[in-house]
């Protein structure tokens, strides 16, 4: 079993422990409302979107990619596979950064509608190193605000806090939190 909290929210954590989860990996988690501007960097990076399946094909061989095996996506955990991939297919569309053909960096996005105030541009973002992360979600707020939406929450490995939190986008707000992965073996 799998449950995924925020570390700020210590009664469920308290639960999961006391029914035998344990902590497996901890994601940062950076959102901005009121974005007016992308941050003045460059990075060059090509970004290309691809389908479920292929890029199923492309991490095959590359699965490193995507720590622990589980993709990460609204707060939701799912097992690294095809049928994963489909599942969150649905929704969300997939980018992928390539370096001598290899998948340097990942991300799946989508707006997600069902907030109260207003949407916002949901992705999530694995990567090799910071250009990979920078470049991803650059693409990914490029999107959201050509969408015209101007908030945006990503979902990224913790080790690139650091990267992420100096990004500027002019925005009303912006904040980090972390999302827990627990699991129990059954």
């Amino acid at each position: 079993l799998r449950y995924t909290t925020s570390d700020r929210n210590v009664e469920s954590l308290k639960i999961a422990t006391k029914t035998g989860f344990s902590r497996v990996f901890e994601l940062g988690v950076f959102w901005a409302t009121g974005v007016k501007m992308l941050p003045p960097m460059r990075v060059q990076y090509t970004i290309e979107e691809v389908k479920p399946a292929s890029l199923y094909d492309l991490l095959k061989n590359n699965p490193d990619i995507v720590p622990d095996g589980v993709l990460v996506y609204d707060w939701k955990a799912l097992e690294f596979s095809l049928e994963s991939l489909e599942e969150i297919g649905k929704d969300h569309r997939f980018y992928v950064g390539l370096k001598d053909e290899k998948v340097d960096s990942l991300s799946f996005s989508h707006p997600r509608p069902d907030t109260k105030d207003q949407p916002w541009w949901s992705f999530t973002v694995y990567a090799h190193n910071s250009d990979g992360v920078l470049g991803q979600i650059l693409h990914s707020v490029r999107t959201a605000l050509e969408s015209g939406l101007n908030s945006a929450m990503v979902t990224f490995e913790k080790r690139f806090e650091e990267v992420v939190v100096k990004l500027e986008f002019g925005a009303d707000e912006q904040d980090i939190s972390h999302l827990v992965m627990l699991e129990k073996k059954m």
